[in-house]
């Protein structure tokens, strides 16, 4: 069994065959915050603050198996300005380090093998 975090393979396989999901504005849910965490500005007309994934989206679901509950949960999605130079995407190599740091996920199976490679031998 899976934890929750991470999709179970039969829904990747959904994922991988029929592409990313279009996501509404509703699927949001930091909004409380009004400070991008990239520079600690406010918001303006002309540069917004907005939500960023640190995981982003598509590659948490297709390099990582990781679900759109979590990829959507406070605790990848961050409050950013929407232009200019403010950036919270992680690296794959910085993704791999941070999952590497929970105490709940494992590269399953179906994942790329060049990603279970990046989590050491254990998982290839």
């Amino acid at each position: 069994m899976t934890h929750k975090n991470i999709l179970p393979e039969v829904a990747y396989r959904v994922f991988v065959e029929y592409g990313q999901p279009v996501r509404s504005p509703s699927d949001y849910k930091n909004e409380k915050h009004k400070i991008c965490i990239s520079c600690g500005k406010g918001g303006t007309k002309s540069n917004p603050i907005t939500n960023g994934h640190k995981t982003p989206y598509g590659k948490g679901i297709f390099e990582f198996s990781l679900s759109p509950e979590f990829l959507n949960s406070e605790q990848n999605v961050v409050r950013i300005h929407r232009r200019k130079g403010c950036d919270v995407a992680l690296t794959t190599e910085q993704i791999v380090e941070c999952l590497k740091k929970t105490d709940w996920y494992n590269p399953p199976p179906w994942v790329p093998k060049e990603i279970r490679d990046l989590f050491g031998s254990k998982y290839s």
